[in-house]
């Protein structure tokens, strides 16, 4: 199970991590069989089959996910402060 303990993130698989790490955390959830797995964001994206989309709809879904990522980095900077 997901969850924040101060600082730093359990991981499914029980690793505590520091989100801020950025390097190392993005390895650890790139290469942990259980968070591949188990986070509902991570199935989601795998489902999305990016080798079988024409060029038109990844770039709709770069267009999205772009604008998310905004959306995303706007509240970490709220919830930072």
């Amino acid at each position: 199970m997901l969850g924040r303990q101060g600082q730093s993130f359990t991981c499914f698989c029980n690793s505590h991590l520091d989100p801020q790490e950025e390097s190392s955390f993005k390895q650890h959830i790139v290469l942990c069989q259980q968070f591949q797995r188990n986070s509902p964001i991570t199935q989601f994206f795998n489902s999305i089959n990016f080798d079988q989309r024409s060029l038109e709809e990844l770039f709709i879904i770069k267009s999205e996910l772009e604008l998310k990522l905004e959306e995303v980095k706007t509240y970490i900077e709220i919830q930072s402060n």
